[in-house]
């Protein structure tokens, strides 16, 4: 999502300049913050980034339905083939 990749990034360069002033003003549990709010704006970044390639993924699996219905239903009709021979094994 595009929210959680912004807050990521400005989480995550917040963390840059704690982390910065923390080193020069030699206080080392501003530094450590700073450290900490990098990681975590970096992995909400990721979430957010993460979210929106499922999101888009889910668009192309929905146009590709659209657009072949047949072919989509003979692979739905082979996964529950192959996960009902799974199940009974």
């Amino acid at each position: 999502m595009i929210e959680n990749t912004l807050k990521g990034a400005a989480t995550e360069a917040g963390g840059r300049i704690k982390e910065a002033t923390g080193a020069i003003a030699g206080d080392g549990s501003l530094k450590a913050e700073g450290v900490y709010d990098q990681v975590a704006g970096s992995a909400q970044r990721a979430l957010g980034d993460t979210a929106d390639a499922v999101r888009e993924g889910g668009r192309k699996i929905t146009r590709q339905v659209e657009d072949r219905p047949f072919p989509a239903l003979l692979v739905a009709g082979a996964i529950g083939f192959v996960l009902g021979y799974l199940a009974a094994r």
